[in-house]
């Protein structure tokens, strides 16, 4: 697989650079009136594979007096992707540090602590660019030495820490903190998986998948210690929402897990439909060995089940990178959920069909409208989750390029339909924000885990791309990639 400058649908072996999720939100009104309440005052024309990231998660967790000003200290994160040297976003972020000195003020108030860590937030930010910058100028490559050169409990509070949402913790007692914790380790471990490729092509040594190979795990086992481990997880932390009383304030641990499951396969930054097609394409041609035990592993997908969901993630991770007796496989304990059909595909707002041949296109709607298509999650959802729109859209995405992955799609059609699966993405993340006031705390945090369900069954999407990544032949077209990786 190579990774081009230019974008190029037509090959089975091309793949762009990360994006900012496609274009399609620039034409979309919904989106549009949104904005008030998920970016601040100062900032314009930001996607909303930035916005939904970096405020969903803050959601349902600050208090709805101080949402405002919550959101402007949120978007402080936004330096992760070097947005604040856009000259466009200078007038934001000089707001938001002239009205964080009333927050940091509030004395005994959840904002002070709030803002006190998104200010934290925005230093850390600045010193993991700096080390990225060096990492990159450096090119040695995206070497890791895992538990020889870095302990799983450093490692865990890295990523926690670099995850750049660390205002919720300020809103959440200091008991909490483990709890929440786990989840947002587990949430970046899932984009992680996600992400592989685009930390080979920029010399990252910040990769968890990397991570778990250099400490033992076979690169075809490598679901088990990262998808596998996660999915079990993301059950037990979806069946904590489930159980929350009608006020309760969630974790905000638990809310970046189940965010950052739709985030990940949704943001189109990713190009996951593009790559899941490809990658399995060539999986399934393939006759390494390797190529089979990573299919299989992603279509039985098993997991390591998490009977305490209280248990220090540290231990449970550390346990299944190196296989712990501890670590049985098994299937998930779900129940069969059908989900409707969208009923705004194919006609999503500035996402124009794919070009298609006339074979092709007939299988390719039958894909989209499938009135049959069934999701695995944990039993007792609520209709309100199981029925939205931002399931039905996820699903139908996930559904035509499940079917483009086969053989009875040929290979440029296939490929056209990636792309246009990753464009059509930013609408299911506008959808989960636009549902956002009409739903309660629970409902709104298990729509996210179930459309994350959506991905891991009839096979494990991120269990496919990470294990592609890390046995391809991997090359980088010269000036694709910037300065640094921008996660």
């Amino acid at each position: 697989m190579k990774v081009v400058q230019r974008q190029n649908s037509d090959s089975m072996f091309e793949i762009g650079p990360k994006a900012m999720g496609g274009d399609a939100w620039e034409e979309d009104d919904d989106y549009e009136e949104l904005m008030d309440r998920w970016t601040a005052d100062g900032f314009t024309d930001l996607p909303p594979v930035v916005t939904c990231r970096f405020n969903a998660m803050n959601k349902k967790i600050v208090a709805r007096a101080d949402e405002k000003v919550a959101t402007g200290l949120s978007m402080l994160g936004i330096l992760k992707y070097d947005l604040d040297q856009d000259p466009d976003n200078e007038e934001g972020f000089v707001k938001i540090m002239k009205t964080s000195n009333s927050s940091i003020l509030a004395a005994g108030k959840l904002i002070q602590s709030g803002a006190i860590a998104a200010l934290l937030n925005f230093d850390l930010q600045s010193f993991v660019r700096s080390q990225q910058i060096e990492w990159q100028d450096e090119k040695k490559g995206p070497y890791v030495l895992g538990l020889e050169d870095v302990l799983p409990k450093d490692w865990v509070t890295a990523h926690v820490m670099g995850a750049s949402v660390l205002l919720g913790f300020g809103y959440e007692e200091p008991e909490r903190h483990p709890l929440s914790t786990k989840g947002t380790f587990v949430g970046t471990l899932l984009a992680n998986s996600y992400d592989t490729l685009y930390d080979i092509g920029t010399n990252s040594r910040f990769s968890s998948g990397l991570y778990a190979c250099a400490s033992g795990v076979p690169r075809q086992d490598i679901h088990f210690a990262t998808a596998g481990f996660v999915i079990g997880i993301l059950d037990a932390i979806a069946q904590r929402i489930l159980d929350m009383s009608g006020n309760e304030v969630p974790l905000i641990g638990d809310a970046v897990a189940v965010h950052t499951g739709t985030w990940s396969a949704f943001n189109g930054r990713y190009r996951t439909w593009e790559r899941f097609i490809k990658y399995t394409r060539q999986l399934e041609q393939s006759e390494s060995s390797e190529a089979e035990e990573i299919l299989d592993a992603a279509k039985e997908c098993l997991v390591l089940a998490d009977n305490d969901i209280e248990s220090d993630v540290v231990d449970s991770w550390s346990a299944a990178l190196t296989f712990s007796p501890a670590c049985k496989l098994s299937e998930r304990k779900t129940k069969a959920y059908t989900v409707l059909p969208s009923s705004e595909m194919p006609s999503l707002p500035g996402v124009r069909l794919p070009d298609i041949c006339p074979s092709c296109k007939r299988e390719f709607k039958d894909a989209i409208m499938e009135p049959n298509d069934k999701v695995q999650a944990i039993p007792g959802l609520p209709e309100s989750v199981v029925e939205s729109p931002a399931v039905s859209l996820a699903a139908a995405i996930r559904r035509t390029a499940v079917w483009a992955a086969s053989d009875d799609c040929c290979d440029v059609c296939a490929s056209r339909i990636g792309a246009w699966a990753d464009n059509a993405s930013s609408r299911v993340l506008v959808r989960i924000m636009m549902n956002e006031p009409e739903m309660t705390a629970k409902e709104w945090l298990l729509q996210s885990y179930f459309i994350a369900c959506v991905t891991f069954c009839p096979v494990s999407v991120p269990s496919i791309l990470q294990g592609f990544d890390l046995i391809a032949d991997v090359r980088v077209e010269d000036g694709v990639f910037p300065e640094r990786d921008l996660k």
